[in-house]
């Protein structure tokens, strides 16, 4: 499976979810959490079977407006940030 994904948002919350993709097999959930966005891959029950992070930003405050990148290519799972002036 291969896709890339970008997001622009802002006023996440740390450690809630703010995007869940749904497929065939799964689920992928996106967390801002220690100034990282993580990504965790699910298997349909629930079952958590990888997890990924992005670079680190010095901060993420709640106004900041945050440029997500992901690709997704087989298993792996790129996440870059970057805060848009």
């Amino acid at each position: 499976m291969y896709f890339i994904l970008k997001i622009w948002c802002k006023t996440l919350t740390e450690d809630e979810t703010f995007l869940t993709l749904y497929g065939d097999y799964g689920t992928i959930k996106f967390k801002q959490y220690q100034n990282k966005i993580h990504a965790y891959k699910y298997l349909t029950g629930s079952t958590l079977t990888a997890h990924f992070a992005s670079n680190a930003l010095a901060s993420i405050a709640s106004t900041d407006v945050l440029f997500i990148w992901v690709k997704q290519i087989s298993d792996a799972i790129d996440i870059q940030i970057e805060i848009i002036p």
